[in-house]
């Protein structure tokens, strides 16, 4: 028997930010900065060495960033694997409140707690520009940053960890090695009739070779359903492209792969990527959660409630850096609501993923910081089982930036509804649609790829645009 089930998380925490840290797996802003010592540090640069970087941005009024200072854990990390090590980190201390003058650092005025660079020989720089860069919702934040530029935030990790993260950095490899360093779309189980799924490879230089052009293939199954071309000049470690498929309606179990068919003018046949998705799920779900240092002050827990508000099952997940694995067998077909609760208003810096017992991922998040009372949902279509053509519908301006507008040819169809979603599934439920104008406001979402489904009297629509 074929269960069906689907899935939100909804973070609720006691204090709600105006925005939140950079998503998990995000592209990291390059920056220049100068330390207060007068040194200059450039992030790219230190990335196109092979380094990792590691930034703390803190405050120099803030107790929690102090005692994790007073550690000395980054002052550890940076003496084994800095420049007087085995020079493969870089640790930069980032002062991150505008408010305060750069001689609060070194202990010279009245807010601050102590000298942020007594003990410790890594730079300490004051920059708001950075911390508003990266997201910055609450302190301290603490990023690891990859040099194929992927960062992620590590949080106040114990130095084994930190060790661990910097020893598991991918490394340029020899050759000529393009490689999809993020993939953003659906990889898992779905709980819905239909599903719109539109992958986003972004691709990067792992190799120690530059790479000049690479032809790519992007297979649903034997079908090739997108093939194109790159050129231009990458050294290692550098980004190149941003490819996103054009959007597909699935049904039924399918299997993307990405190939790389030529490199730098020399055929090949490379698998560099591979995503499944499967609508078979067992009525037995996980919920894997990875704690952080603070789970148990900020009670961490969670819920799973029936389609009808009643809990099913209420769990604390409150030990501090341990990974939870809680089985929970669902009492029939339907939709349920997956809870997280942080009273500390944080997040945790660790993972949390609901799965089926065949290891397929329903949810995932990473970093979910403050993201207070927002939906993620594993279904972009429900209740709507064959859509209408979407012919006699037009999108423009397409790239937008601000408003794009929504027009019908058909005069007897008339819009009801839009909802736009991301390529890794989140909503965006709220947006501006003037009905006497069709424009619909985008100016507040990330620019990216995203599809929008249109309610219309006489069915569902779904499109694509890119927001710049």
């Amino acid at each position: 028997m074929k269960h069906i089930y689907l899935f939100f998380l909804v973070s609720v925490l006691s204090i709600q930010m105006s925005y939140s840290q950079l998503p998990a797996n995000s592209i990291a802003p390059d920056f220049t900065v100068t330390d207060i010592n007068g040194e200059t540090h450039n992030l790219y640069s230190y990335l196109d060495e092979g380094k990792v970087v590691i930034l703390d941005i803190f405050a120099v009024w803030c107790g929690p960033c102090w005692s994790y200072h007073q550690a000395h854990i980054l002052e550890d990390l940076y003496q084994e694997k800095g420049p007087n090590g085995t020079n493969e980190v870089v640790v930069l201390a980032i002062e991150g409140d505008g408010n305060t003058a750069v001689e609060c650092i070194t202990g010279g005025c009245a807010s601050t707690i102590g000298d942020w660079t007594d003990g410790v020989s890594y730079p300490a720089v004051d920059s708001r520009a950075v911390a508003d860069a990266y997201n910055l919702s609450y302190y301290p934040t603490i990023y690891a940053i990859y040099p194929n530029r992927i960062v992620n935030e590590v949080g106040q990790r114990p130095l084994e960890y930190l060790q661990e993260y910097v020893d598991n950095a991918p490394r340029a490899s020899e050759g000529a090695n393009p490689s999809v360093i993020r993939y953003n779309g659906l990889d898992g189980s779905l709980c819905v009739q239909s599903w719109v799924v539109a992958p986003s490879y972004f691709i990067g230089n792992m190799g120690e070779e530059n790479i000049t052009s690479f032809d790519y293939e992007v297979r649903l199954g034997d079908e090739v359903l997108q093939s194109d071309s790159w050129t231009g000049n990458s050294n290692t470690y550098e980004t190149m492209v941003d490819i996103t498929v054009t959007p597909e309606i699935l049904s039924e179990n399918r299997k993307y792969d990405f190939y790389f068919t030529n490199i730098n003018g020399e055929a090949v046949e490379q698998l560099a990527y591979t995503s499944s998705v499967s609508f078979n799920l067992e009525n037995t779900i996980a919920v894997v959660v990875n704690t952080d240092e603070d789970s148990g002050f900020d009670a961490n827990r969670y819920q799973i409630l029936d389609a009808d508000g009643n809990i099913l099952f209420y769990e604390f997940v409150d030990q501090t850096n341990r990974q939870y694995v809680n089985y929970h067998d669902l009492p029939s077909e339907g939709c349920y609501t997956f809870l997280m609760f942080d009273d500390g208003g944080d997040g945790i810096d660790g993972e949390v993923k609901v799965q089926d017992i065949a290891g397929n991922i329903i949810y995932r998040s990473t970093n979910f910081g403050s993201e207070g009372s927002s939906e993620f949902n594993v279904s972009l279509i429900t209740n709507t089982e064959d859509l209408i053509a979407s012919d006699n519908l037009t999108l423009t301006p397409n790239p937008a930036t601000q408003n794009i507008s929504l027009i019908l040819d058909d005069t007897d169809n008339a819009i009801e509804n839009v909802l736009v979603v991301a390529v890794d599934g989140r909503q965006y439920p709220n947006l501006n649609f003037d009905e006497n104008s069709s424009s619909l406001d985008i100016g507040q979402i990330p620019s990216g790829v995203y599809s929008v489904l249109i309610s219309t009297t006489n069915g569902t629509m779904v499109s694509r645009f890119v927001k710049q």
